[in-house]
């Protein structure tokens, strides 16, 4: 079992599955640089560089939310277009979701009689969360590096997809264990594009119909717009048939490192959340 402050590495492989099937990943504290570096190729100026300290233990969704797990959470009756039947299609991303609709995925989550009665209490990444997990202590423009002919390793993007969505985990996971954070769907995160330096990254009202980041690329993307440091916005309402998301479980602060692994031991893993600048 290894620890390091500094975000280069995470226990080793300490993971768990909850009720419905999401594996999660632990992500130990640390300090990054998020943002990109003036040299970067695709770089945006939106990606000011400075340095984030994630301050207690998160759990990140090793893959983004399937079809089966969404149609688990939400109801057999669902009405939403992207949800099939099919079994061969059940380890598909879940797309075409709004962020509101992503947020009461999380909500109805966390609702769950297993999942209650073990106070997990579960939401979309931060910005800062969503990228600390990617890089995964790297510094370099993907987790694996800066080379792009290594992307298709890691990423499902324009030039290996077909233009389509790929079941998850079918693709190398980066050093810390997470899968699919390049490519295949963006991802909702709980951030409003403002937050990123001038406001602070506050989690924002379900009322609130503005923009919500995306992050990680898609299927249909170029490879600089897969980039760790790649940021994206889409207003809170949209379908895109290449967003989906992925989830945190958090949890008030307070139970410390040791016990959260006693709390995976026991079956009532818990404790999670994020980040100061």
């Amino acid at each position: 079992m290894s620890i390091h402050l500094s975000g280069a590495s995470v226990f080793n492989r300490a993971s768990s599955i909850n009720s419905v099937g999401i594996v999660l990943i632990p992500i130990c504290p640390g300090s990054f640089f998020m943002g990109s570096s003036e040299n970067e190729v695709g770089r945006h100026n939106s990606e000011s560089l400075h340095r984030v300290t994630i301050r207690e233990t998160f759990f990140i969704s090793k893959y983004p939310i399937t079809q089966l797990q969404y149609r688990a959470v939400m109801g057999q009756a669902t009405e939403h277009p992207q949800v099939v039947s099919d079994k061969s299609e059940s380890d598909l991303p879940i797309t075409g979701v709004t962020w509101f609709e992503s947020v009461e995925f999380c909500q109805r989550l966390s609702q769950l009689r297993a999942e209650e009665r073990n106070g997990r209490v579960y939401s979309l990444p931060s910005e800062s969360q969503w990228e600390y997990a990617c890089r995964a202590g790297t510094r370099s423009a993907y987790s694996f590096g800066k080379h792009l002919f290594d992307l298709g390793d890691y990423a499902w993007y324009a030039n290996n997809s077909g233009r389509q969505v790929q079941r998850v985990g079918l693709k190398s996971p980066n050093p810390w264990g997470v899968c699919d954070m390049h490519g295949n769907v963006w991802e909702w995160c709980s951030s409003h594009i403002e937050s990123y330096m001038e406001k602070g990254e506050q989690a924002v009202s379900a009322g609130d119909s503005t923009s919500r980041i995306v992050r990680g690329g898609s299927c249909l993307s170029p490879p600089i717009r897969c980039r760790s440091a790649q940021r994206s916005w889409e207003y809170a309402w949209r379908k895109g048939r290449d967003i989906g998301f992925r989830v945190v479980l958090t949890q008030p602060s307070g139970v410390g490192f040791r016990g959260i692994l006693n709390r995976l031991k026991n079956g009532t893993n818990g404790d999670t959340v994020a980040r100061t600048e």
